[in-house]
């Protein structure tokens, strides 16, 4: 009679190999997704005129709250702008600018952020999970794996 151990462990190892490189496929998408260059220098200000305020910068803050009506604010400023241009039959008007950045500048760095914050707590069950996981690796696979990424 087998010893069911001996049988069942090269299918538990090859799980355990599928779910850590699945953790880490998800963990590099999302990296893709938040990392991003910024494009502005992410200091918003609701009146530019008015230097007395402190602005706001997007790249740092936490609240998708504010990140959504700033977004809000910009875009109806911009769309605004461009059908001013088109009630006075323009065909060449300067681009909209908000502190000198275009309104796909500020979407492109509200979007990463926001992105940034609603992935903070997937990413930090993710990592929990793989480090877990990571565990059950005997002193072989460590060595393997990083020889892996050693490329080696």
């Amino acid at each position: 009679m087998e010893d069911p151990k001996i049988t069942t462990l090269p299918a538990e190892k090859t799980r355990l190999f599928t779910g850590i490189e699945a953790i880490k496929e998800e963990l590099s998408k999302i990296e893709t997704l938040t990392s991003s260059p910024w494009t502005t220098s992410g200091n918003f200000r609701w009146n530019p005129g008015y230097l007395g305020n402190d602005p706001i910068n997007i790249h740092k803050s936490k609240s998708i709250g504010a990140l959504l009506s700033i977004d809000a604010y910009i875009r109806v400023k911009h769309e605004e702008y461009v059908k001013s241009a088109e009630m006075r039959n323009l065909k060449s008007y300067p681009v909209f600018t908000w502190l000198e950045y275009t309104y796909n500048q500020w979407k492109h760095d509200l979007d990463i952020r926001i992105a940034v914050i609603s992935q903070k707590d997937r990413v930090d069950q993710l990592t929990a999970d793989k480090k877990e996981l990571e565990q059950f690796l005997d002193k072989e696979d460590r060595m393997s794996i990083l020889l892996d990424k050693m490329g080696l």
